[in-house]
């Protein structure tokens, strides 16, 4: 059930994620808290490729990014691509169904990830949200595709 219209439509001093796009009706702001309560949490070891360390494994808690744009936002058909950027510039963009996708961790046969972003690695706070996400293949370089400090969510068409 998606939130009531008026709610996370004000940017505040403790706003840590914005989402925004010309195919929404509007701008959604939302703080750490709002996204730990508004449901769609998810928690589970990503395996992970990438260049220091070479591999590694993660425990990571956060937010189903699909369940975000989808349940809570309700982005509508128009909606194709989705971009994420960073408090430094960096950013990632996805198709709608990527983030809708599920992935894997090679080193788990039987694990179904998600993208999400991240609040805790490893039982520690991160201080912002981290957009992480499994891989698409074994053998797939997942972690060129995760951003750091993500600030702002764009949909586009």
């Amino acid at each position: 059930q998606a939130p009531a219209p008026q709610l996370y439509s004000i940017e505040t001093a403790d706003t840590v994620l914005s989402v925004t796009g010309e195919v929404l009706e509007r701008a959604y702001y939302f703080t750490l808290e709002d996204l730990q309560l508004l449901g769609g949490s998810f928690e589970a070891d990503y395996f992970s490729r990438g260049k220091e360390p070479q591999e590694e494994t993660n425990h990571f808690i956060g937010i189903r990014v699909d369940y975000l744009l989808d349940a809570v936002v309700g982005v509508g058909d128009s909606a194709r691509k989705v971009s994420f950027k960073s408090s430094d510039g960096y950013g990632a963009a996805f198709s709608l169904a990527d983030v809708r996708s599920t992935y894997i961790n090679e080193k788990d046969a039987d694990a179904e990830l998600y993208m999400i972003l991240a609040w805790s690695q490893d039982g520690e706070e991160l201080g912002a949200l981290r957009l992480v996400m499994g891989q698409t293949i074994e053998g797939d370089y997942n972690r060129t595709n995760w951003v750091r400090d993500v600030m702002t969510i764009e949909v586009k068409a």
